[in-house]
């Protein structure tokens, strides 16, 4: 399993998942947190992409993930994650992790992760 919170490093990871499809997959009772899925045929492994003190979100729950990247914007003090050919964009203020792994490595720990801790700003 793989954890970061660098974003050089999750947009290398979200790579080989272009040609896959990424939804929102949980989310907290205000939207605050929110987790993003990205699956791809041929990979064994999901990429569960988390936002902490989401501030905006525009575009479809569900989608191709051909250009998905994630930027800081240092103006604003927040990150980015983004894919402009499907017109999704999800700003936080908390920050961003990925985790990495087989599905069943998850095993609920996942929602844990998304609906319990107030920080995403990790570098594992």
């Amino acid at each position: 399993m793989v954890l970061t919170g660098d974003i050089e490093q999750i947009n290398k990871l979200l790579i080989p998942y272009r040609t896959g499809t990424c939804r929102i997959a949980y989310f907290s009772q205000t939207f605050r947190r929110l987790a993003l899925i990205l699956e791809s045929k041929g990979l064994e492994e999901v990429i569960y992409l988390t936002g902490a003190g989401c501030e905006h979100i525009k575009g479809p729950f569900s989608f191709s993930a051909k250009s998905l990247v994630v930027k800081r914007d240092p103006e604003n003090n927040s990150t980015i994650i983004s894919d402009e050919s499907a017109g999704f964009e999800l700003i936080t203020i908390g920050g961003v992790a990925l985790v990495k792994g087989r599905r069943e490595q998850f095993s609920g720990s996942l929602e844990d992760l998304i609906l319990d801790k107030s920080d995403f700003n990790v570098n594992v």
